[in-house]
């Protein structure tokens, strides 16, 4: 199983619980399928471990959900989240050189740390960073911008 066929069935906590699996059981009941934990990352990533993620934040915070899931939360890729968080408390895949948050970028990491809380505690740089990143969509009211009041584009 490849990259994109985990990221399309493993890229959802809820899709993999679908699976059947659970945390440290193989992605099938059979366990004839290698489990997500197994998979690498391709050289563009330096071949790395699936639930160690990849380049951006809102692949990462899901990536950390579904860690999470199967007993494999990442205290790495929760340390490269925690130093990506920008100065208005969100996340965006575009930064550098963005410095505005996305919302969508945002809502993923905020899902990972969640499940990374559920699953090994909280700790204080987690649960603030968290707070804050909920703090930004609440700001700005869940869909609107800050800025200028308007619903946001669907992309953002």
């Amino acid at each position: 199983m490849g990259f994109s066929k985990l990221g399309l069935h493993y890229g959802n906590p809820d899709v993999a619980e679908g699976t059947g699996a659970g945390p440290g059981q193989p992605a099938s009941p059979e366990g004839d399928r290698p489990g997500p934990w197994q998979e690498r990352l391709g050289p563009y990533h330096g071949h790395s471990p699936f639930f160690e993620g990849e380049v951006e934040p809102c692949i990462n915070g899901r990536v950390l959900a579904c860690g999470a899931y199967f007993g494999e939360a990442s205290d790495r890729l929760v340390d490269r989240l925690l130093s990506e968080q920008l100065q208005d408390g969100g996340w965006n895949c575009e930064a550098p050189p963005s410095k505005r948050s996305s919302f969508n970028s945002t809502i993923c990491v905020l899902e990972g740390l969640l499940e990374y809380e559920k699953a090994k505690g909280a700790t204080s740089a987690v649960k603030d960073a968290r707070l804050r990143g909920q703090e930004y969509l609440l700001e700005r009211k869940l869909f609107r911008s800050l800025s200028t009041g308007k619903v946001i584009d669907r992309d953002r």
